[in-house]
């Protein structure tokens, strides 16, 4: 399937929803990381909430998911979701499932839109990014959810080094607190730019004059991850077809470097577009 979200959270992996036989499942899964024997359980599943191309994050014990699309077409385009839902998987409770927060959330939140990307900064704040609306506007705004307030708001960014509207594309906190953004497919074709936000001044920061090294050739749909001092860029599409190759940029020295052809060891994973990156948080993506 694809369209689907993975994120970690404590030692496990959680995998919920996506798009398999032409039908989105609202079936969440998860898997013990710890156990190279283990296998996927399924932990809970909600038809109603089926959807895919959403954003899904984990603030350490909660699994957070903000909008997404579902397989209902209109004369308006998609049909989409500017909710938010939230799940404890560590909950005892024999009804375990999802909370969806209408109503408590406050503030403005995104519009209903598909293709977004969400990170969050590791601590109370989660922040969404771009996307395509019902009409196929590609967007370039950037929101943020307190979590502990459960408030939207929208960032005004204080710098004209503005992102232009895309979707697909590779975001992630980096270890400087930094959030980057790389690539994906705007209204102009495919995108290799590569930008970084600092939420303290709100400014953006277009990398991609100064970075050294080889940088990845323009791209959508592919794995996008952070771990330790580098930011790591996988698979994807691009123009001649699906990419297999791996790329790190080294915050510390601003260095771009094909890892493809190195010292990397063990099989390498095929070409593939949409690919779903997850670090564990200790030393694995």
């Amino acid at each position: 399937k694809y369209g689907f979200g993975l994120v970690s959270a404590g030692q496990k992996l959680y995998m919920f929803s996506g798009f398999p036989y032409g039908i989105p499942l609202g079936e969440l899964h998860e898997l013990d990381v710890t156990d190279p024997a283990s296998s996927w359980v399924l932990v809970t599943a909600n038809f109603r909430l089926s959807r895919y191309f959403y954003a899904m994050v984990s603030d350490s014990k909660r699994l957070i998911v903000h909008g997404g699309q579902t397989f209902f077409f209109g004369s308006s385009g998609f049909s989409g979701f500017s909710d938010v839902l939230v799940l404890d998987p560590s909950s005892d409770s024999e009804s375990l499932g999802w909370s969806n927060l209408a109503g408590e959330v406050s503030g403005t939140a995104p519009s209903p839109r598909r293709c977004f990307r969400v990170a969050s900064d590791g601590s109370d704040r989660i922040y969404v990014h771009g996307g395509q609306t019902t009409l196929g506007v590609f967007l370039d705004d950037l929101h943020v959810l307190d979590v502990p307030e459960w408030n939207w708001s929208e960032i005004d960014a204080t710098t004209d080094q503005l992102p232009q509207g895309r979707c697909y594309h590779g975001m992630a906190f980096g270890a400087d607190g930094r959030l980057y953004v790389h690539g994906g497919i705007s209204v102009y074709g495919l995108l290799d730019d590569f930008f970084a936000f600092d939420p303290a001044t709100s400014a953006w920061e277009n990398l991609s004059i100064a970075a050294q090294g080889t940088p990845p050739p323009a791209r959508y749909m592919h794995g996008f991850a952070a771990a330790g001092s580098g930011i790591f860029v996988f698979g994807g599409l691009g123009s001649a077809g699906p990419f297999g190759d791996l790329f790190v940029f080294n915050i510390t020295n601003q260095t771009w470097v094909n890892l493809l052809g190195s010292n990397v060891i063990g099989p390498w994973p095929s070409a593939r577009e949409n690919p779903v990156f997850a670090f564990d948080g200790v030393d694995k993506i």
